[in-house]
């Protein structure tokens, strides 16, 4: 029972707190409200003052001053768009890794019910079986003995310990 309890409730919220952690790292490495905020900005800050203010020389100033709008526009634009596919992408990567590990139980005993009933199966959907099987197995027992490891349970709350220092 003290595997599934590990199963289920600390190593569901370790993967819900790596998502989140994630999320934050990658909304802050694109910095998509940033970017939203200033999307009309020019790029780089390329303003041009013409010396003599001839009607030539302020439409050049006016015009490099629009493609430079224009390119800050298009370059903030397609950052967006790369951060919030790369949120999508993330979200939807955790999300199987989430239900994948919700599942492990129900897909190692699926995978072994598969391998005795092979009657009609071909020797590679076996072996993949097989290898889903290992897989899963390796993994639960790793991620178990690393938790169990490295993050002892305490016999005390953590508060109480940090007091007696």
């Amino acid at each position: 029972m003290n595997f599934f309890s590990w199963l289920y409730g600390r190593e569901i919220k370790k993967i819900y707190q790596t998502w989140i952690s994630l999320l934050i790292i990658t909304i802050d490495t694109f910095s998509i409200k940033e970017l939203a905020r200033t999307l009309f900005y020019p790029w780089r800050s390329d303003f041009i003052k013409p010396v003599p203010p001839t009607l030539q020389t302020m439409f050049e100033s006016w015009m490099l001053k629009l493609m430079s709008r224009f390119i800050g526009l298009f370059v903030r634009s397609a950052t967006i768009l790369t951060g919030v596919a790369s949120i999508i992408a993330l979200s939807v990567f955790m999300l199987v890794v989430f239900f994948a590990h919700l599942f492990s139980p129900l897909i190692v005993v699926a995978t072994i019910i598969m391998i005795i009933f092979s009657s009609g199966y071909s020797s590679m959907i076996i072996l993949s079986a097989l290898l889903i099987f290992a897989l899963f197995i390796i993994y639960l027992s790793v991620s178990y003995y690393n938790d169990k490891k490295y993050n002892p349970i305490l016999p005390e709350p953590l508060i109480n310990a940090l007091s007696q220092f």
